[in-house]
């Protein structure tokens, strides 16, 4: 495989995964946490299927690694292919803040599982 094709192949993969973080951040904060926590105790079940049986943590967690991890692929091929001077540039900056608050808003989904 090439360089453009892997290019691309990471660039879909890293598009596809966080529409799938981001997504299944905000169907937990906006439905099921609400629906939970207005069902009382009876929200344990639910919480005990989504967690053992449906496994969503470890989904979640997989889609938000394998987001950064494809992110951090691009850029480093960015990187590698234009220089440290599209590093410095607003564009490489721009990307290297968004990796690092992507990162740094991944931290709590890691601890809480």
């Amino acid at each position: 495989m090439n360089a453009s094709a892997t290019f691309v192949l990471f660039r879909v993969l890293h598009i596809l995964s966080s529409v799938l973080w981001v997504g299944g951040v905000i169907v937990v904060a906006a439905f099921i946490m609400p629906s939970i926590q207005a069902l009382g105790p009876a929200g344990g079940p639910m919480m005990a299927q989504l967690g053992k049986v449906r496994r969503f943590p470890i989904y979640m967690m997989a889609v938000s690694v394998l987001t950064l991890l494809s992110g951090l692929l691009i850029y480093w091929m960015d990187g590698r292919s234009f220089g440290t001077s599209w590093m410095a540039s607003t564009h490489g900056r721009v990307f290297c803040l968004g990796g690092l608050l992507a990162i740094i808003a991944d931290v709590p989904g890691m601890t809480m599982l």
